[in-house]
């Protein structure tokens, strides 16, 4: 095999090595929110005006500790689709859950299905106290 042959080789399968990393991590949910989480004043100011607070982590995570008057619709849940179904998509939701990632996902997968106004509040510790009092 001549080198330029085998540095083509090299760099091909180096491609598809990325590729199929990339694949994985999404597969398995892998999200960083990053700057589309807002910050837990703005959060306040969207429930202060309206904004409905959802819960995105499981019935037991929930159960432990919640913002007051949250409901709980588990992303990771087989029939999240169908728990938002019967929500308005043109009403103002604030999502969180544990760190922000799973909240990323369900206000991704939400404006998927037509939801507008879709903000992702991070973590639990981080709204807490601040949108609205702990519950345990």
């Amino acid at each position: 095999m001549t080198r330029q042959r085998i540095v083509v080789v090299a760099v091909t399968v180096l491609v598809i090595a990325v590729a199929v990393a990339v694949g994985v991590a999404r597969w398995q949910g892998a999200y960083d929110p990053g700057e589309d989480v807002v910050s837990p004043g703005a959060a306040r100011d969207l429930v202060d005006t309206g904004a409905l607070v959802i819960d995105v982590r499981t019935p037991e995570e929930f159960e432990e500790g919640r913002l007051e008057g949250a409901m709980n619709i588990p992303v990771e849940s087989d029939d999240f689709d169908a728990q938002v179904e019967p929500l308005a998509r043109d009403a103002t939701y604030v999502v969180y859950c544990a760190s922000g990632r799973r909240a990323g996902i369900a206000a991704d997968r939400m404006e998927e299905l037509g939801f507008t106004d879709v903000y992702n509040a991070g973590g639990l510790e981080d709204v807490a106290g601040v949108v609205a009092p702990l519950v345990r």
